[in-house]
Parts: structure tokens; sequence; C-alpha cells
């Protein structure tokens, strides 16, 4: 962390606060000012005193609390634009200030936003602001803005520096009837490459090699027709003028699933000894924690104070009768840590617009310490505006993963060993079959053109493209005797590979030569296969694919 100003967007679960501190501390830094959402102040002085044993913390509570000289000071957003708060921080100068969860400083005009970035604000009172998020895109490329304006305007160019100009470039602005609409995206190879060297983001594939994979599923449950009418009737009109019925039907809607929500969650405590729901109506989590009391849930919404939240946390780790935690998705979807530990099971009651948030909330079980698959389920009422929701979330994530993609270097994107993309496509298949109450058919592959072929089978893309490209040149035939190597052998397999034309059937075939290579000859690579099997396995590797 050699620069001033910086972004670490590490995945969530990555452990960002454990890097920020340890820096801190190896930077020596005497000073340091933590800015983060009032729900993980506490988890922040954890942290801090896990890895920094010997520092001094001070969490600052109440807008008229007098701020002491600590090495650590930790503050919410919502009370640094307290004048009194705001007064005393600004007599400071610090070593360095930190700001958790950023997106928080996504809106330009808020006033926290403006304590932090604008003329004379704490970003000018130290010498260092990093930013942590594992989502910088909540929702749109907008919300960059304010970060890049603030602490990298030499990456935007003076002209992009500018609001308006910024969004018509970045985000497809257009003047509307109600304004500038700023929702879209645009130019964004662009954008990522402004945020080279100022953003840095992996992903837990690359910096948690061993930790387990997300399984999704999608379950339809009975809805409210009557709602369900109301709901996507509402959603089909001018939204401008409908949004607090169309709020209404919602925490309805969301109501009439509760009862096939409990009868669901029951059933996966037949199996499982916890689970985590989140849901976004508190009425609809008042009702679960009602319905589901014989299993001594404990929730975590924007009502529950901040010392209750860590209580909330440890009482579901700790306690075995406690088998449920039920959260708001905003609320409990950053700052909590430690549901990994004896839970793999997340189930969304109710759904929001925003994908980061839905990542978010996914992510506290998904992060360090959880030792197995995440499965996580969307319940979703037949017919509802849900099923347009999961689908407006997929679209939106589809953008963002354009903006953050993770630096690594063309090695790293190629260095894919067969193992990581046999596991991946052996769980799909698995849950596709699953799906299907069937196995699946893998059809005789049909022959393609042929196609050069420069990486291994170990390297085969987890979603290879429908038909492989034209070649430029013709793949060289093998030896007329055969392969003598693994490493031969290894170039043989892939170039037949190649020739499967359809996705669906090179992954089953993968899967099938994956399974072969482990339980014949014990080997997890094919380049690792002793030279006295090669003849054996090419032949049995002909007969997977077609001779």
């Amino acid at each position: 962390m050699e620069r001033k100003y910086a972004l670490l967007a590490d995945a969530m679960g990555t452990g960002k606060t454990a890097q920020a501190v340890m820096a801190a501390k190896g930077l020596a830094f005497e000073k340091i000012l933590v800015i983060c959402p009032a729900s993980v102040k506490y988890n922040w002085r954890k942290e801090i005193l896990k890895w920094q044993p010997e520092a001094s913390i001070n969490v600052i509570e109440g807008r008229g609390a007098r701020i002491p000289s600590t090495q650590y000071t930790v503050i919410n957003y919502d009370l640094i634009h307290s004048k009194p708060v705001f007064l005393q921080l600004l007599n400071n100068h610090y070593d360095l200030i930190i700001c958790d969860e950023a997106h928080y400083l996504k809106n330009n005009r808020a006033k926290r936003t403006k304590c932090v970035y604008y003329p004379r604000g704490l970003k000018d009172r130290t010498d260092r602001v990093w930013l942590l998020t594992g989502t910088p895109i909540l929702n749109r490329p907008v919300e960059l803005f304010s970060h890049l304006k603030a602490l990298a305007p030499d990456r935007l160019g003076q002209r992009y520096t500018s609001y308006i100009e910024f969004c018509k470039r970045y985000c497809a602005a257009y003047e509307g009837k109600w304004g500038w609409d700023v929702s879209g995206a645009s130019n964004m190879g662009e954008l990522a490459a402004k945020l080279d060297g100022f953003m840095l983001r992996r992903l837990k594939k690359h910096v948690l090699k061993q930790l387990p994979e997300k399984i999704y599923q999608t379950l339809e449950i009975p809805g409210n027709q009557i709602l369900i009418k109301k709901e996507r009737a509402g959603y089909e009109k001018e939204r401008e003028g409908i949004l607090g019925e169309l709020a209404t039907i919602r925490r309805k809607s969301g109501m009439a699933k509760v009862p096939y929500v409990v009868q669901h969650i029951k059933d996966i405590l037949e199996d499982k000894q916890k689970a985590v729901i989140f849901a976004y109506h508190r009425d609809v989590i008042s009702a679960l924690m009602e319905k589901l009391r014989d299993y001594t849930p404990v929730k975590l919404t924007g009502d529950t104070p901040a010392h209750e939240r860590q209580k909330a946390v440890d009482n579901f780790r700790t306690d075995e009768s406690c088998r449920l935690f039920i959260g708001q998705i905003e609320a409990a979807g950053t700052g909590i840590d430690g549901l990994q530990d004896v839970c793999d099971t997340v189930v969304f009651a109710e759904v929001t617009w925003v994908p980061g948030q839905i990542h978010q909330a996914i992510d506290r079980c998904h992060r360090i310490g959880q030792k197995n698959a995440v499965l996580i389920q969307f319940l979703i009422a037949q017919g509802s505006i849900d099923e347009d929701i999961v689908a407006s979330i997929s679209t939106k994530e589809a953008v963002i993963q354009q903006v953050i993609r993770p630096q690594q270097t063309e090695r790293e994107e190629s260095d894919m060993s067969i193992e990581k993309n046999i596991e991946r496509i052996a769980d799909a298949l698995e849950r596709i079959e699953a799906k299907l109450g069937a196995p699946l058919v893998v059809e005789a592959p049909k022959p393609a053109p042929k196609r050069k072929s420069t990486k291994a089978v170990e390297e085969v893309p987890a979603s290879p493209p429908s038909a492989p490209a034209e070649p430029s040149a013709p793949a060289a035939e093998p030896e007329a005797d055969g392969p003598k190597t693994g490493a031969e052998l290894m170039k043989y397999c892939n170039k037949k590979l190649a020739l499967i034309e359809s996705a669906e059937d090179r992954s089953a075939v993968i899967k099938q030569v994956a399974e072969m290579f482990r339980e014949k000859f014990d080997v997890k690579a094919i380049k690792e296969l002793p030279a006295e099997h090669v003849a054996e396995a090419k032949v049995a590797f002909d007969e997977i694919v077609g001779g």
C-alpha cells in the first residue's frame, strides 16, 4: 500500500480488514481513523486486537461523544456529519483513513460523502486514504464517480471530472422526461482501464485456492395469485407513479410467502443443523421469527443496536439450540463474520434489485473458515416479479464484472488445472441431473473442423464456446505410433476434445475423462501419467470420446 489513495476491492470474504490492519501495522502508522457502517464498528475492534493486540482503540458512540487521542479511532458513517463530531475529526491529522464498505460513499450529494471527499473534508486531514469494499459497484457504473473524482481525478482527465460528462461517457446517460437517466453502462473497457493502478481486485479463487464453491438454486413456491396479478400490473405501469402502491404489494406478497418459507426451512432443518435466512421486509422477518420460534432463532435488522449484532452472531455460532439466523438483506449483509463457522446453507425468502447486496449477504457464509460448499436458495413465487428481479440481477452482474474485472496475468488466466475445471463441471452436471431427476444422456460427439490448440486439457475453460473457432493453421498430427509420454498424451487428448462441437457434450466428456484418469490410473493431471501407462490410457480415452 504505497499509494496515497487506493481502493482494495477484493471479493467479499477474502480478509480485507485483516489486510488493512496488517498493512497499517507494517507501515508503523500511529494515528488511524476507521470509518465504517455502524453494524461493523465492534467487529473492527475485534479484528484490530486480533492482529495488533497492543493497539489502543476508541469506538465512537453518539453525536456528542468526545474523541480522545488513540492509535485507532473507529466511527460509523452516520456520525461523521454530526457537527460536534466532524469538527473534532477535522482538528486531528491522521496517518491513514480507512473507509470500510466504501460503497457507502457512492452518492456524490450525500452528507457523509461530502464530509470525507469534498474540499476541506477528512481526506485533506490525512496522508493516505484506503477504501475497502467487495462491491465497488453495487448497481451501476455511476457509483464509481465520487471515488474517482475525489481520489483519482488524474485518471479521469479534466473532462470526465464533470458528473454529466462522466455519465454520458460511461453510463450511457441521456436526458429524459424526468431528467438525466444515468442507470446505464457504456465504454466499460475504457473505464476498467482507468481503475488500473487505483483499484486492486482479486477473486476468492485467486486468493483462497481451497475455498469451496457456491451452489445456487432457484425454487418456485406457490404464490397468492391475486397479489401477484396486482404486483405484475403495477410493475408494468409507469413506475414513477406507483412506487408506493407497488411497495405495499411487495410487502404483502412477502407475507403471503411466509407459510411456504416456514415449511421449506423446517424441511431443511431435517438434514441441516443450522441455516441462514435473508428477507427484505421487517414484517416478514417478524413472522418468520414467530413461526420458527421452536428453533430458537436470532435476528438482525436495521433496528438491531450495534452492541446486540455481534451477540446475535455469537449466539448462532455457539448455541446448538439456536438453529436459525434471520437477517434483513441490507442490514445483515455487511460486517457480519462468524456465520461461516457453523453454517453452509443460505435461503433468500425475498430478494432485492441490487446484485451487490445479494452477494454481500451470501458471503456471510462463503468466506474464510467455510469448509463446505455453500448452498444458496432463492424462494420465488410463481409468476411474481421476483422472476424479473433475478433476471435483472444477472444482467447487472454481467455489467459490473466488465468494470471490476480482477487483475491477473495471462499466465494466471491460463493456469487452470484439470482437477479444478472437472470439479466445477462435475458439480454443475450433478446439480442439473438432480433438478431433472435423471442422468444426462451424452450423444456421440459430432466431428467439427480441426482447430489449433495451444492449451492443454488441464486448461480447457469451465464454460467453453458452443463451437470451436476457425483455425489459423491446422493442428499438428500425433506421431503415427501414438504418444509416448504423459505430456504428449495431454496434447493428443486436448486436440480430440477440441473437435467436440457441443459445449454440453464436451463438458460431459471432460467429466468422464477426469474420472477415468483418477480411478484407473490414480492421477489428477494427464501430464503426470507414467510412460508405461500412456498407451493404455490413450485406448481408454479414445473409448470415451468415440475413437
